[in-house]
This record gives C-alpha cells, sequence and structure tokens, in this order.
C-alpha cells in the first residue's frame, strides 16, 4: 500500500509539473497574439523524432528522443512523452547544438517503459518557432 501511495503522489507530481510547464509555454505564446502559423517574416524550423530503446541500467528499458533539427544553436526544446493508458507524464529539456538535440533517458521510477502507445511532442520552449508530434507504439 504505501508503495502505490507513493507511486500515486510521484504520478500526480508528474502531472501537475507537465501541466504547468504546458501553461507556461501557452502563456508566452498568448503573449504575442495567437495566430494560425507563424508570423510573417518568421522562419518556419522543422524538427525530427528519432526514438531509441537502451538498457543502461541492469537489463530495465529505458527509451531516449533525439533528432536532427534546423533550429539554430543554443535553442532550447521541450521534449515530452505521454502515455493515457499507462499514467505516464515525463518531460525533459535540451539545447539544440549542430543541429541535434537528445532527452535524458525516460524510464518509469527507474524500471522499464510500459508497453503501449506514447505520444511524443518536441517543441521549442520560447517562441513556438517548431513543435513535432509523433505517436510510438512500444512492444518490445
Amino acid at each position: 500500500m504505501k508503495g502505490e501511495n507513493k507511486m500515486k503522489k510521484i504520478l500526480v507530481l508528474l502531472l501537475i509539473i507537465f501541466c504547468i510547464s504546458t501553461v507556461l509555454i501557452g502563456c508566452s505564446s498568448a503573449k504575442e497574439g495567437f495566430k494560425d502559423g507563424l508570423e510573417s517574416g518568421e522562419t518556419k524550423y522543422t524538427i525530427d523524432i528519432e526514438v531509441e530503446f537502451n538498457k543502461p541500467y541492469g537489463g530495465e528499458t529505458h527509451m531516449t528522443i533525439a533528432g536532427k533539427t534546423d533550429l539554430p544553436d543554443g535553442e532550447e526544446v521541450l521534449i515530452s512523452v505521454v502515455s493515457e493508458e499507462n499514467d505516464y507524464i515525463a518531460s525533459s529539456k535540451d539545447t539544440v547544438k549542430d543541429g541535434i538535440y537528445m532527452s535524458e533517458p525516460f524510464s518509469k521510477q527507474g524500471e522499464s517503459i510500459p508497453k503501449g502507445k506514447y505520444i511524443i511532442t518536441v517543441e521549442t520552449s520560447n517562441n513556438d518557432k517548431a513543435k513535432q508530434e509523433k505517436i510510438v507504439d512500444i512492444d518490445y
């Protein structure tokens, strides 16, 4: 029981962190006024999403998100992973360098990522310069 309560508290905390970061990102873009697409004169950037699985810790399968982008070096990206069926929400930040970004390894409290569908979103932390979403079905 104690383990379940602790897990529930951690999941609730992750959900709150994810919601707050989503609201903050939304508020920063809402300040400049919502427009469908980018304002004229702004460059449209692309972000590729690649999903890799590795076993860095005692045979547990962890997931890493990486990709190429034409965003300028120094641009910060937010990488989010969500699975409703597994009650899983996690995020990572990275700074683009030489056209590449990479997340920290994602796990479920240090254990393997559970099988199931996940929505992966990669977007710029500010100015909404680029956003990409990918749905993956994990079935080792």
